[in-house]
């Protein structure tokens, strides 16, 4: 079991079963499932993806987050997956590069913080799920959807004085503050996900053909396929 200090901010992150801190090459560490020897740098090639499915990819993490921080009560100002250009000195090659432009919570929404957190952990997820209903799922191209995204995205849990925990970790014996249990936070934004997927799937399409989605296409996009529930899990 291993604790985690995140510089400048009060909430803590604790490893546990069958979590562990990983290490690629070109990323920062970050806490992972999947098992791995140092690979080196990954590529959608080396992990059996295409650059069109690599979009693809991409335009799901940005449709995910989408879709559930909207579903949390926020309004969503845009969506974007960058383009691959070759002339950059990294290019593009993995999951998730794009962004995701979070508005103002609407009137009357009171979102909980599990409801936050499960979106901002949506990409990942929702990239796990597109692999493998697509059957290009394996260790590598699971990884490569977490190895930066997940640095990313999980330093963002965070909320005064709470404790994260990964897997079977426990919070220290003398903790009093908040607990979250990441493992269930992703479960629940695999659960919404898959049943809100036709959504998720539509604003995909349409940002993976067109690059970007501003708030009047995404809010069409919503509104064709709403549907009733709220996200998240403590």
């Amino acid at each position: 079991m291993t604790a985690l200090d995140a510089p400048q901010r009060t909430s803590i992150r604790v490893l546990g079963h069958p979590w562990e801190l990983q290490q690629v090459q070109g990323a920062p560490d970050f806490p992972a499932i999947t098992p791995l020897a140092t690979w080196g740098i990954l590529t959608l090639e080396s992990c059996g993806l295409t650059r069109a499915q690599g979009r693809r990819v991409a335009a799901v993490h940005e449709a995910a987050h989408a879709v559930l921080f909207h579903t949390a009560g926020y309004d969503i100002e845009g969506v974007e997956v960058y383009p691959d250009d070759p002339r950059a000195p990294h290019p593009w090659q993995r999951p998730g590069d794009g962004h995701t432009t979070v508005g103002a919570l609407r009137p009357g929404a009171c979102p909980t913080p599990g409801a936050v957190f499960s979106a901002l952990l949506a990409g990942q997820v929702a990239a796990q799920l597109w692999l493998e209903r697509e059957g290009v799922a394996n260790d590598r191209s699971r990884l490569l959807t977490y190895s930066t995204a997940a640095f990313d995205h999980e330093r963002l849990l965070s909320t005064h004085g709470a404790a994260f925990l990964y897997g079977d970790a426990e919070p220290p014996d003398d903790w009093r503050g908040p607990v979250f249990r990441v493992d269930a936070l992703i479960a629940a934004a695999g659960r919404d996900l898959t049943r809100q997927w036709p959504v998720v799937a539509a604003v995909a399409r349409f940002v993976d053909e067109h690059g970007a989605a501003h708030a009047g296409q995404l809010a069409e996009l919503l509104a064709a396929h709403e549907r009733p529930g709220r996200v998240g899990a403590r």
